[in-house]
């Protein structure tokens, strides 16, 4: 597994995340540098929820925009604002890569 920094964010139990990853077989750092985390491959910040997005275009933009292969849905789904399938179908059709 490549590396994964690990942002040192003052609230969260970063040793046991740490060694749950290196047992996994991760190299990892722990930093709160913001050049630092700017640069990682993959990044984790323990202690972030899920939410904030309240639209399809919401997670188009995330994955165009934002450099990132994955992200964490969960409040749009529970509510019923956005459907699974909905979702997936309509990052598929704008050629984002989604398990269907």
């Amino acid at each position: 597994m490549e590396d994964v920094l690990i942002v040192d964010s003052g609230g969260a139990n970063l040793a046991s995340l740490q060694f749950a990853l290196e047992r996994l077989g991760a190299s990892t750092r722990i930093s709160n540098d913001a050049q630092t985390v700017a640069s990682a491959h993959r990044v984790i910040l323990p202690g972030v929820g899920s939410g904030g997005a309240g639209s399809v275009e919401h997670f188009r933009q995330v994955f165009v925009g934002g450099g990132v292969d994955a992200a964490l849905a969960a409040s749009v789904f529970h509510s019923g604002l956005i459907a699974v399938g909905e979702l997936k179908c309509a990052l598929s059709q704008a050629g984002i890569r989604v398990r269907l």
